[in-house]
């Protein structure tokens, strides 16, 4: 195991919606490497998956933690997450050996609204995050409390973008409030709903149990649903590179403790009214490298590997960690074929 530090400039520390943005401050934050099975730590392959490495994330710094969504640069040497306390955490990504084993050059500040100040707290539940036009520059995020979407544009390299409303989801006031709007992606380019964003509910299931989920575009929204498996509620949801979509979902019980699912989905069935079912890539529970997991984000790698990104969120609890962690697919093909 190895400990990195690196050091994180953290920008715009005000904690209610009328503070405006403040000078810089400076934190640390250490890395610690972690291998995925604890009985096996030399093992490899996990389901459909192969380990890429993980690190748990700590810092002193009391805004630090509750990581709720992730993405990536196109190349993966960058990425970029939000805070359910209404943050962003951009870095670059240090590593050792082809793995990630660090955070380098790594800045936060306070998500802005539209009028520039910080969120007040029931507005800064920020739980979903993608880029558009593959860029980092330019990306949007899901609010669990309000069920909204927020577009965001960086023209400088201090974070500091004001929040414009994107999408709405008709009849969101039926959806609960700690339920709600938790993954959101774009959809791939060769589409046909390309432009369009597809944003999952954590827990807004049908009269037949199923997830819900919406196809947005501005002031539409058309309904979809996902079939709920064995309790597990949608965290997050990404698209690959070879136009399928991934989903990240999580159960916890006092009995089984933390588990976590992986599940790719045929890019062609994401339509309104479709009944989605997917493949399972991973399954594991507290015997792995799992905690409260709730973002994932997917790129290609130099060598032709899809890497799935994902990242915990410690709800500033002492039981539970930040993890940063790394998968590639095993299999590149999409499942439609």
């Amino acid at each position: 195991m190895t400990t990195v530090k690196a050091t994180i400039t953290i920008l715009a520390l005000g904690a209610f919606g009328n503070i405006s943005v403040k000078a810089a401050d400076k934190i640390s934050v250490t890395a610690r490497g972690f291998s995925f099975s604890q009985i096996h730590p030399e093992r490899e392959k996990f389901g459909h998956l192969l380990w890429s490495g993980g690190l748990v994330l700590k810092s002193n710094y009391k805004k630090f933690g509750g990581f709720s969504g992730v993405e990536t640069s196109t190349d993966g040497k960058k990425v970029l997450m939000i805070s359910d306390r209404g943050y962003w955490l951009k870095a670059d990504f240090a590593f050792k050996n082809g793995k990630i084993n660090g955070l380098k050059h790594a800045k936060m500040a306070p998500i802005l609204n539209q009028y520039g100040k910080k969120f007040v707290s029931w507005q800064a539940d920020s739980e979903g995050l993608t880029k558009r036009n593959q860029s980092l520059d330019d990306v949007i995020i899901s609010v669990e409390n309000s069920q909204a979407i927020y577009n965001f544009k960086f023209e400088n390299p201090t974070l500091n973008a004001n929040a414009k409303e994107w999408g709405f989801i008709k009849d969101a006031g039926k959806i609960s409030q700690n339920r709600g709007l938790e993954g959101i992606t774009t959809l791939p380019r060769n589409h046909k709903y390309r432009g369009w964003l597809l944003t999952t509910a954590e827990r807004s299931l049908s009269a037949n149990g199923h997830h819900s989920a919406w196809l947005v575009h501005g002031k539409q929204s058309l309904p979809l649903y996902i079939t709920r498996y064995d309790g597990f509620d949608i965290t997050d949801i990404t698209h690959l590179p070879n136009g399928d979509l991934i989903i990240l979902e999580r159960a916890v019980s006092l009995l089984e403790g933390p588990r976590m699912q992986v599940r790719q989905i045929c890019g062609t069935n994401v339509k309104p009214q479709a009944l989605i079912r997917g493949k399972i890539l991973l399954n594991a529970n507290w015997l792995y490298g799992t905690d409260n997991m709730e973002g994932i984000a997917a790129h290609r790698a130099s060598n032709g590997q899809t890497i799935l990104t994902m990242i915990s969120d410690n709800n500033f609890h002492f039981l539970q960690r930040n993890l940063l962690m790394q998968f590639a697919l095993a299999n590149e093909k999409s499942i439609c074929n």
